[in-house]
């Protein structure tokens, strides 16, 4: 093994969240909730990962990242995914992958069950775009100007359909 084979990143500690730890924030008017697992902030300096419920009849609208590859892994529930022109459905279980450039939007097509999902991003700082969009439980969302969600949806590589 060379040296830098199995060895941490500077500043970086392993650490272990149960499913509701972590950042929580609620995502936008949707008001989903959401748990920052793994950041910059936490040490990860490769990767960002989150975890998302989406209620019943809801979904994450249609994007794509500029710069990221995303991971999309349903943990429960069922429903489908937009992924380019095409809607697959997915099951407890699933995994899709999202190459950077590509539309994109998991759907919750269940009456009455959550599906819960955990988002692993290729590249760290999409946090902050999170952060930006989403508000403490207890706290107001906030209320953004068109203009100011044009200069996040900019900064961070993300284009809505």
């Amino acid at each position: 093994m060379n040296s830098s084979e199995g060895a941490q990143h500077k500043g970086s500690t392993p650490y272990v969240l149960a499913v509701e730890e972590g950042e929580h924030l609620l995502l936008g008017q949707r008001r989903a909730p959401f748990w920052i697992k793994a950041s910059t902030a936490t040490g990860s300096h490769h990767l960002t990962a989150a975890m998302e419920r989406i209620r019943p009849g809801d979904a994450i609208p249609v994007h794509r990242h500029q710069d990221a590859d995303e991971l999309i892994f349903l943990h429960s529930g069922s429903g489908s995914i937009v992924l380019g022109d095409t809607e697959v459905p997915l099951e407890a279980g699933s995994l899709a992958f999202v190459p950077r450039g590509t539309w994109h939007g998991p759907r919750n097509t269940h009456p009455s069950t959550e599906l819960h999902i955990l988002a692993v991003f290729s590249k760290p700082g999409i946090d902050g775009y999170f952060r930006s969009i989403g508000s403490k439980p207890g706290e107001d969302p906030p209320s953004l100007p068109p203009s100011e969600e044009a200069d996040l949806e900019k900064r961070y590589g993300i284009t809505y359909r």
